[in-house]
């Protein structure tokens, strides 16, 4: 847990500048385009590539997580691999970010690495679960589950809570994380 604290800190820094870049592009793209608007609709070589504000290498920082109720505030790192989860929660990269159209899944530690999701089976429906990225702020509310609950549990190779199932919730967020405590399955 110390160690992750310690990447944590790193990483809401790095998280804050790439919030600062992206706002700083963004004030100078509409400056240009009130400035000098293109005519043809295309975009200069110069422009950056806004996409490298998005889809960030493994265990680079990508988002801020907030679960009020569960008292969480983690910065999230891209990918799930070992040493990205170390860090924080991950974000599955074959997901969409939080915030855009589909199922976004994280995955976080239960009982190690500063056990960022150590309580998650405490999440009730109705708790809000804020999502800060580069493209914005997004809340999240906690819809019930079987049981009356607000999770569930599967086993470690069902992977269909991944899908992009855009019929039922076609926004969500999906957090995964070890069942039972104190175990890696």
């Amino acid at each position: 847990g110390f160690l992750t604290d310690r990447y944590q800190e790193g990483l809401e820094n790095d998280f804050e500048e790439l919030v600062e870049q992206v706002e700083q592009v963004e004030q100078v793209e509409q400056v240009e385009q009130i400035d000098a608007p293109d005519e043809l609709g295309t975009e200069s070589a110069s422009e950056p590539d806004l996409a490298e504000f998005l889809w960030r290498s493994e265990g680079v920082a990508i988002a801020h997580l907030n679960i009020p109720s569960l008292n969480l505030s983690k910065t999230v790192v891209s990918g799930v691999g070992v040493q990205a989860l170390r860090k924080g929660p991950g974000h599955y990269s074959h997901t969409p970010l939080p915030g855009m159209p589909g199922n976004s899944a994280i995955a976080g530690h239960r009982t190690t690495w500063g056990a960022p999701f150590g309580e998650i089976n405490e999440l009730e429906p109705g708790d809000e679960i804020l999502m800060q990225t580069v493209q914005g702020s997004f809340t999240y509310r906690v819809v019930e589950q079987m049981g009356g609950r607000g999770h569930f549990i599967i086993s470690p190779n069902r992977l269909d809570v991944l899908e992009q199932d855009f019929d039922t919730y076609p926004n969500r967020l999906t957090l995964i994380s070890c069942h039972p405590k104190l175990t890696a399955p």
